[in-house]
């Protein structure tokens, strides 16, 4: 790390305080600060018994007595977060990072048997249960238990950043197109299977608003018979359709608790590209006019690339490893740059990792 800007800051021999350069982050057992009052001067060493705080960057770090491996030493912690309850979670930065929560009773390490119980029991707040065995030791991880339990407004479903769930279901699908040679509209409806996956990620601090992206596949291969009058002609119409839809959904949703940890509801919006890949579709037309009858087999007017807005709500059932069980009710409504359309009205099932 280079030397940083002139904000940096060393209090020495607990009195002076002297803004200035520090040159790096000494990581432990390195605990010597590298400090320059103006640009151009040289570097200065300074012993850790001769500085008791600095700040480099917008890290703030603090001289500390803690006990490594039974043994006293006095390191530079940094801090992560404000102090809740009268303690606060610190850092010693070295190749493999500690963590140390201090309290008036002293520092104590934070190690992956003991940190999850630790918190539970200085925080006295047995609500942060589910989220803290969704979190690990880290800096962030840390920083938002404690900011959680300095915001405490009651408990709410806490929920990892990023989640991906897949999901299957079924689809009731409506091609519109108008019919070939004519302006008679035309409605070809038909069932598919859909098979899915959807990538969330929590944009706010309380974990209820999403950005999600995803995809989807659905196969037709349907046919359907109509009978239309078009000018003096009866028409009898057999309509074919087999192709491949993915779609591929932007959306936002928003959350609301039923019973945290366990129940909650969601409401979807969005954006929705579709991309078609037909396998064969088309028509065969049989008109009839007085005595005579006319075959012959047209094509289709199907596009293949769509967009529209996606909608959708749902509910979800959280389990006690914290993954969940999702159901929701999906619609899209996607056109073409012609005059065709896509609707799809699905059900869909998933898996929340």
């Amino acid at each position: 790390m280079a030397a940083q800007k002139k904000q940096d800051y060393v209090v020495i021999s607990d009195s002076i305080f002297s803004h200035g350069y520090i040159q790096e982050l000494p990581l432990f057992p390195k605990t010597d600060i590298q400090f320059k009052f103006r640009k151009r001067e040289p570097f200065k060493t300074y012993r850790i018994e001769e500085i008791s705080e600095f700040r480099l960057d917008k890290m703030l770090f603090q001289r500390k007595q803690v006990s490594l491996q039974g043994e006293p030493k006095t390191v530079f912690l940094e801090l992560l977060s404000d102090s809740v309850k009268n303690a606060s979670i610190w850092k010693l930065n070295m190749e493999v990072n500690k963590y140390f929560i201090i309290t008036p009773d002293g520092p104590e390490e934070l190690t992956k048997e003991n940190y999850k119980a630790l918190l539970l029991k200085i925080f006295e707040n047995e609500e942060l249960e589910p989220l803290l065995e969704i979190s690990n030791l880290k800096d962030w991880p840390l920083e938002y238990v404690s900011k959680t339990v300095n915001t405490w407004q009651g408990p709410r479903t806490f929920t990892k950043a990023v989640r991906v769930s897949p999901m299957f279901g079924f689809a009731s699908l409506q091609n519109k197109f108008i019919i070939p040679d004519t302006n008679v509209p035309f409605k070809f409806s038909s069932y598919s299977p859909t098979i899915g996956a959807n990538v969330e990620l929590f944009l706010n601090f309380l974990r209820n608003v999403s950005f999600n992206i995803g995809g989807t596949w659905n196969a037709v291969d349907d046919q359907i018979t109509k009978t239309y009058v078009y000018g003096s002609s009866l028409e009898d119409s057999d309509f074919f359709l087999d192709y491949n839809l993915y779609r591929f959904p932007l959306s936002g949703r928003y959350y609301l608790d039923l019973n945290p940890n366990k129940f909650r509801v969601f409401g979807q919006a969005g954006y929705e590209l579709g991309v078609l890949s037909m396998d064969n579709s088309g028509m065969y037309v049989a008109s009839r006019k007085l005595s005579t009858i006319v075959t012959q087999e047209k094509p289709l007017p199907i596009s293949s690339n769509y967009s529209g807005i996606k909608l959708g709500a749902g509910v979800e059932k959280y389990f006690r490893n914290h993954q969940a069980i999702l159901a929701s009710l999906q619609f899209s409504n996607l056109q073409s740059d012609v005059e065709d359309s896509i609707t799809a009205l699905e059900f869909l099932v998933g898996y929340k990792f």
